[in-house]
């Protein structure tokens, strides 16, 4: 069935951006250096 492998695709996609977003709005310290101010 193709459309379980579009749904997972889905999934890795959505997740992806979820995390990037995350990373983006809430970096972890290091990652910028911006703690150094």
């Amino acid at each position: 069935m193709n459309v379980s492998d579009e749904w997972i695709r889905m999934g890795l996609l959505a997740t992806l951006v979820v995390v990037m977003i995350a990373v983006l709005k809430y970096p972890k310290k290091g990652d910028r250096g911006d703690d150094d101010r």
